[in-house]
Order: structure tokens, then sequence, then C-alpha cells
């Protein structure tokens, strides 16, 4: 069944069943600390075939075993007499249109890069790619904004929590498309290695974008497919649409990097052109890595609720699958950051410097992170249920002030970009008013804290 079919079912439904509550409106990322607080719902959807039982609590460990089954409730008022829908087929049918939504892209891309050494207009090509990418991405987050009103209660937390990992998907794929466009719109001033050397990194880049969806569609196909899924299952899926996503930035940004290498703006007007189009390429890759660094936060708490042994197997599977694509990402901003000058040329004053500093803070502070992270790595086999919760409780606290700090960043150099063009357009040099704005912004990053700081060392190792 797929989602018109669905929900043509429902509207049949609306006119043989009493009142109900209008579907509501779409709702803020769940906290996922309170989903260990839901209960069952009533016996009324019992009796509707199970899909994907979620039972949180389950295993040794916990302090409480607090059943909250995905797999018994009915659409919110929908568990009528004349059989309507469940949510589990709801979720099963929209994950499902996920994968195939995805799977679909990844035909397209692998046929387009395939095509794209011989192609005799690139630019023609490149369209297609964009449209592509942009078709899935609002397939994704189509079906992201239906999960909330088709599904409610205890069930409706772990379909938020899905969306939110679909709206994740799509802004990686957002950001793959700006990569795209930005190389794309250079391509026609671009000859010998330098031409070459761009376009290999736009077959590179469709290459790890298809890998990626590879593994990924594996794990919603599993969910949606399985009869005995536990809230392991759905966060290891939440985990890997965070991984896949920080993968097409790290992919991008690699992409955008190799693209750079050779070029020098001829004139102040492709100098300011050049700058506008990264500095929004970076901004959509800051945004995914801070969106994507959001959802890990979320999803912390609770895996500090599931058994001692798989709340270990997801952060010994999770930590290194993310510290990997930051490292690769702040290795990327730095290489960016180092070509910006000669990129941008000297038209643009000191600009293009003091973006290159701003962005190699931000590389530093996800270093900073990922060694923070794979630091703790090393401890999550001695780990006992009191430490687990505590240790979690602390990989959230940093994970959520590195996303802030990438927030911060990344409208900056949105701002940046702005007042460039803004000064560039009237003859002005804006490196006086951009050196005072990126200065408030450093300040600002620096007030957040990020690393472990002593006392939160000593208390943990104190803990253990």
């Amino acid at each position: 069944m797929n989602v018109e079919q669905l929900l043509s079912t429902l509207w049949n439904h609306k006119d043989q069943t009493s009142r109900r509550p209008a579907a509501s409106a779409r709702r803020a990322r769940p906290g996922l600390e309170g989903l260990e607080d839901r209960t069952v719902l009533s016996a009324a959807g019992a009796a509707l075939p199970a899909a994907i039982p979620i039972h949180l609590g389950s295993g040794p460990g916990n302090s409480a075993h607090l059943d909250a089954s995905f797999s018994v409730g009915g659409l919110h008022g929908a568990a009528h007499a004349h059989g309507a829908i469940n949510s589990n087929q709801v979720v099963q049918t929209l994950v499902q249109d996920a994968s195939q939504a995805l799977t679909t892209l990844s035909t397209q891309l692998t046929t387009l890069a395939g095509q794209l050494p011989t192609a005799t207009d690139v630019q023609a090509l490149l369209t297609k790619v964009e449209n592509d990418l942009g078709t899935a991405t609002g397939a994704l987050n189509g079906l992201a904004n239906l999960l909330p009103g088709l599904v409610h209660g205890s069930e409706g937390q772990a379909a938020r929590l899905l969306g939110q990992a679909f709206q994740d998907i799509a802004s990686g794929l957002n950001t793959v498309s700006n990569t795209v466009n930005t190389i794309g719109s250079q391509l026609p001033g671009l000859t010998g290695s330098a031409l070459s050397s761009a376009t290999t990194a736009l077959g590179t880049l469709l290459t790890s974008v298809t890998s990626n969806i590879g593994t990924l569609t594996g794990s919603l196909n599993s969910l949606a497919g399985s009869t005995t899924g536990t809230t392991s299952q759905l966060l290891n899926t939440v985990v890997s649409s965070v991984t896949s996503s920080l993968n097409d930035v790290q992919s991008s940004l690699t992409a955008l990097s190799s693209s750079l290498a050779g070029i020098t703006s001829s004139t102040p007007a492709a100098a300011q052109a050049l700058l506008t189009s990264v500095l929004s390429n970076l901004g959509s890759s800051l945004g995914t890595v801070q969106n994507d660094l959001s959802t890990l936060a979320g999803v912390l708490p609770a895996v500090s609720h599931l058994g001692l042994t798989d709340a270990q197997q997801l952060l010994q599977t999770a930590i290194p699958a993310v510290t990997g694509s930051l490292s690769s990402i702040s290795g990327s901003l730095t290489t960016i950051a180092g070509q910006l000058p000669s990129a941008l040329g000297s038209s643009l004053g000191d600009t293009s410097a003091l973006l290159g500093t701003l962005l190699k803070d931000v590389s530093g502070n996800l270093n900073t992170l990922s060694g923070t992270l794979n630091g703790i790595l090393s401890l999550v086999p001695t780990l006992d249920t009191s430490s687990l919760r505590s240790v979690t409780q602390l990989l959230g606290g940093l994970v959520r002030n590195a996303s802030q700090q990438v927030g911060t960043l990344s409208n900056g150099l949105g701002v940046v970009g702005l007042l460039s063009g803004i000064l560039g357009s009237t003859g002005t040099n804006p490196t006086q008013l951009i050196d005072t704005l990126l200065t408030d912004v450093g300040q600002e990053l620096n007030g957040l804290p990020l690393g472990l700081t002593g006392g939160d060392l000593t208390g943990l190792l104190g803990g253990l």
C-alpha cells in the first residue's frame, strides 16, 4: 500500500466514523526523555495486527519495566469496527515509501554518474541531478510532515522520531544538491586540469551518495519489515539516518574542496559570485550538521533506557560512525579555509582570510568533540546501568553544545554573505564590518562549552 492508497482509505472512513479530533499540526521535535514515561495504549487497539512492537525498558539493567508498545494502537480515533488502518500500517507504509524514494534516487544518480564523463551537455545533466535530488528531498520532507498528523499518543512519539530522521536525510541530500549547483556554476569558466578536477569531484560525490543510500535503505527496510523490532532497532535506524546525512555533508565538502583547487577569480564580480555560492554551500552543510547533532543529542537520553548490552552496542556503533564523519568534515573545512584566499583573489580584501579563520575555529571545535566522543567510547565496555545514564546525559550535553556552536557559525556565514553582497555592490570594502561581525561570532562560539571539563571528567570516572 502506498501513501496515496493509505490516505484514500483514511478519507473513506471519515464519513463512517463518529466525530474525531482534527489532525494535529506539525509538532516540535520529540523530547525523548519522556518516552520511558509512556504506558501502553488502551486495549481497544490491541486486537489490531502487530507490525513494529517497540518495547521500552525491556532487557536487563533497567530501573523499571515500562512497556510503551508501538504496535498495539490505532490511528487517533480510528480503532473502528469497520477495520480502520492502524498506526503500524501507517508507519510501515511511510518507512517503505521513504526507502523506495531513496532507492529510486540511487538508481537515477548511478545512471547520471556513469554519463557524466562523456556528457556533451554537462549543465543539462547536472540540472537533472538537482531535480532528482529535489524530488527525493521533497518526498522525504512530505513523509515526515505526514507522520505527526496520522499517528498519535505513545506511538506518535516514535513516529515523530522517524519523521525527524526523514528530515535529516532530506537535509543531507539538499546539501548535496547545493554542492552540485555550486560546482556546476563554476564549470563554464574552467579549462584543463581545473575542469577535469571539478568533473571528477562531481562524479565521486554522486557515487558516494549512492553508497550512503544503499546502507540507509537496508536499515529502513529492516525496520519496516520487522515484526519483532525493539526500541533499540528504532534508535539504530535514527542513528543510521544521522550518520548517512553526515556522510553526505562529508562527501559534499570534499567535492567542494576538490573543485576549488586551481581556481582564481579574475574579476571582483566573479569573486563575489564565487563567495556567495561557497557561503551558501557552507551554510547548507553546517546547517545539516547542526540538525544531525541535535537529533543525536535527542536520541542519547533514550539510550539509557535500553538494556545495558543493547545500549553498549548502539554506542559502540554510533560513536565511531559519527566521529569519523566529523573528523572528515573538519579536515575539509580546514582545507577550504586555506583555499579561499587564492580562489577569491585580492578584490574582496581580507574577507577570505577572515572567513578562513572562522572555518578553522569550527573545524577545531568539531575535532574537539570528535576526540571527546572517542575518549568516552573507550569507557563504554566498562559501563554498568548507573554509569550508562551518566554517560548518555554527558554525551547529550556535549553534542547539544556542539550543535549550538555550528548553528551560530552557519548563521554568521549567512550574514557575512549578505553584507559582502550588499557592500560589494556599492563599491564599499566590507572587510572592517565583516571583521567586527566575525569577532562577535567567535566570542559567542567560545562562550559555549564543548569538551569535557575537569569536573565532568572527575565525576564520570568516579562513577565508573
